[in-house]
């Protein structure tokens, strides 16, 4: 297991506060769920600080609002999740740890700012502890696939549950044939609800489109023998949390998630498969599908 010691010149122990974003993106607790995932879209990100009268409340976690149904009018102070917050004092390597045991990629700092898996990431990317990993190596080899005859309602359910970007889509000899990303399945569930003014639930017919309708087939997926440093230098410059891994013969074989980086960084291990907790609504038959697959 690979152990780091996060320290810069003169042997001291970085803190939280060298590599935060000071500028951070925030929302109030009265802004609408419609405006706040406005936001989160246009800078890319997938948690945001909820504030009310200046003082912070919790975050709003994209991925929780994913299956819920909301109007898009409704307040955000509903789905306010209380995360850890971290003290500027706090090292990196006590970031890392709150982030794989609360799930959470981005952390508030008091009164200073924000750090997130990104933020290690980019500033430990150069370090020799990558010299001799490949992707294999720290692959998550128990992970959530599509299938060609697949809904999008499903694939938007397992990446909400999972937390990832994309996820392949095979054929009937396990081969991938493309990957299906959220952004994607967003914009075809928005364009379908404009064109029915807004109308559009989870109970529409329109969430059973097969999910070859949105299938992106040009991807090429991470071959598992890529070095892992240039792997996730592709992650960072794509700004996704996890990419689909496949074998010689094209067969998805895994997911690398940045997650799973952070916890091989840090001497922790979230082991060989995805710990899901489901939160939104779900009916029991698909939790115990998603479970056991």
């Amino acid at each position: 297991m690979v152990q780091l010691k996060f320290t810069k010149r003169g042997g001291k122990i970085m803190n939280v506060s060298k590599i935060m974003t000071k500028k951070v993106i925030v929302a109030d607790e009265n802004d609408s769920i419609e405006k706040v995932l406005a936001i989160m879209d246009k800078e890319g990100i997938k948690e945001v600080p909820i504030i009310s009268k200046n003082k912070y409340k919790g975050m709003l976690i994209y991925y929780d609002l994913l299956t819920k149904l909301t109007s898009g009018k409704e307040k955000v102070q509903k789905y306010i999740k209380r995360t850890p917050v971290l003290s500027p004092k706090q090292t990196i390597e006590d970031a890392i740890k709150i982030m794989i045991k609360s799930g959470i990629t981005g952390l508030p700092i008091i009164d200073e700012g924000r750090v997130s898996d990104f933020d290690i990431l980019r500033i430990l990317i150069n370090n020799h502890v990558f010299d001799n990993l490949k992707v294999l190596d720290v692959l998550i080899k128990q992970f959530p696939i599509l299938r060609q005859e697949d809904s999008i309602e499903k694939a938007l359910k397992l990446i909400s549950i999972n937390k990832v970007d994309s996820l392949p889509v095979i054929d009937n000899f396990g081969k991938i044939v493309g990957e299906v990303f959220l952004s994607d399945i967003l914009s075809y569930i928005f364009n379908k609800k404009l064109k029915s003014k807004g109308k559009m639930d989870h109970e529409s017919r329109e969430y059973d489109t097969s999910v070859m309708t949105i299938v992106k087939r040009e991807v090429q997926p991470i071959p598992e023998t890529l070095n892992l440093r240039r792997a996730l230098e592709i992650m960072l410059l794509s700004r996704i949390k996890a990419v689909v891994v496949s074998d010689t013969e094209n067969r998805p074989i895994g997911i690398l998630s940045r997650l799973k980086i952070l916890s091989l960084l840090s001497g922790m291990n979230i082991g060989e498969q995805i710990n899901i907790n489901l939160s939104g609504d779900y009916d029991l038959d698909f939790s115990l599908q998603v479970r056991s697959q």
